[in-house]
């Protein structure tokens, strides 16, 4: 399945969502939230006891411990004055080095005791884990972990969970079972608590939460992850568009992708059907223009005509701010008879004739294949469309195989 990583931020606020319990967390995203923080603190500091406050980067890297990026047991003076000397810059971690701009802050809890507990979903079944090894370097002793495998479309029994564990802690025992009802519930594909710790007999606290969600479960879940933003990894860089296309995708049940490979780029490719992109990517890469695509796009499942319109429209911006001399839009399908074509090529007609008067400015050329039900019309269209403009094109039905077209592409760019 495929799987969408969130801050720890947005894992805590779903778990006490779905429990129904207040969060005392603070996210600093912004210079106006740094404004806010002292506020912030005297007044959780007033209205629920909190004095001493925990503080830590949160951009979806790990061993934050190991890189002395969590300090703990502070004064709300002292994590002003940690914010002051992290915010803004660059860190080092596995050897990428970036900017720290988001950091979370929470209340101490005291505790002694520490446990690792994680669920994984695996085809079928789940897996259970839980360790009671100190948690920092849970990986030094991972031999002393304790596994159970569940099946997904069964419920837990406490009783036997507590034989298959090991564990004689009737409470703890209880919220393993509670977070798999969590887990389940609420989809998610990966879920580490490290470390869980025994406050009370009866209360757990997350100190540390992993979670990563089923994607292809957001539809059932949109009011549980409304909070949720689009989070880069830590030295990820994503331009507008692609924002704007995450966003899109995440809201239909068509599969809408879209990655920036290189802005100055000449090639820009508009492609349906997964095979489409990977055939057009490796012919161009052996041709040795793999330097020239200008980005990796795939549109499947039958988007619908706005969904179209939208893309188009954004990726002939993004075509003709490249610096190329010479620039091309390659509109490509390898076999998509589940596809409404007349959606599909009526939206983008429809974006050319709006935009043609950029396309003979910026010097782009068409390139048009496509093979299946009803595409001699809409084939014929396109060539209207770029005879009336006196654009430079190429179209072709089935008759051309797609590998074929694709190496006729770095001719029709440069001649």
């Amino acid at each position: 399945m495929a799987q969408k990583a969130i801050r720890e931020y947005d894992a805590k606020v779903l778990r006490s969502n779905y429990a129904q319990e207040p969060y005392h967390w603070i996210l600093i995203e912004n210079h106006d939230d740094y404004e806010d923080l002292l506020h912030t603190l005297e007044e959780y500091e007033q209205k629920f006891g909190h004095t001493q406050w925990v503080i830590k980067p949160d951009q979806l890297f790990g061993k934050r411990w190991k890189y002395w990026l969590v300090w703990v047991w502070l004064e709300k003076k002292w994590v002003l004055s940690w914010l002051d000397t992290y915010r803004e810059k660059r860190f080092e971690i596995n050897q990428t080095i970036w900017i720290l701009n988001t950091f979370l802050v929470e209340p101490f809890i005291p505790h002694k005791e520490e446990r690792y507990c994680s669920f994984s979903t695996h085809a079928k079944w789940v897996q259970i884990i839980i360790n009671h090894a100190w948690w920092v370097d849970v990986e030094k002793n991972w031999d002393k972990r304790v596994e159970y495998i569940h099946p997904i479309d069964m419920s837990i029994d406490q009783s036997i969970l507590a034989k298959k564990l090991q564990c004689d802690n009737y409470p703890l025992v209880s919220r393993i079972v509670w977070l798999y009802d969590f887990f389940i519930k609420l989809d998610i594909a990966f879920l580490e608590i490290n470390p869980l710790v025994e406050v009370s007999s009866w209360k757990f606290v997350f100190l540390d939460m992993v979670v990563r969600l089923d994607v292809c479960a957001a539809y059932k879940h949109r009011d549980d992850r409304a909070h949720i933003e689009r989070t880069e990894w830590f030295g990820s860089v994503t331009d507008s568009f692609e924002k704007t296309i995450c966003a899109v995708d995440a809201k239909t049940w068509s599969s809408l992708k879209y990655s920036l490979l290189n802005p100055n780029g000449s090639i820009a490719l508009l492609l349906w059907w997964w095979w489409a992109s990977i055939l057009t990517i490796d012919t161009l890469t052996d041709a040795w223009y793999g330097d020239e695509i200008m980005n990796y796009w795939e549109l499947s499942w039958n988007p619908s005509y706005d969904d179209n319109y939208v893309y188009i429209s954004w990726l002939l911006n993004e075509l003709c701010a490249s610096n190329a001399p010479h620039k091309i839009l390659c509109i490509l399908w390898w076999i998509a008879n589940f596809t409404n074509i007349k959606a599909l090529l009526s939206a983008c007609v429809a974006v050319l004739q709006k935009q043609s008067s950029f396309l003979k400015k910026h010097n782009i050329s068409l390139f048009v294949r496509r093979w299946w039900i009803d595409d001699k019309e809409w084939l014929a269209l396109f060539e209207t469309f770029c005879t009336q403009n006196w654009l430079r094109y190429f179209v072709a039905d089935g008759d051309y195989p797609l590998v074929d077209a694709i190496r006729l592409i770095p001719e029709y760019l440069w001649t």
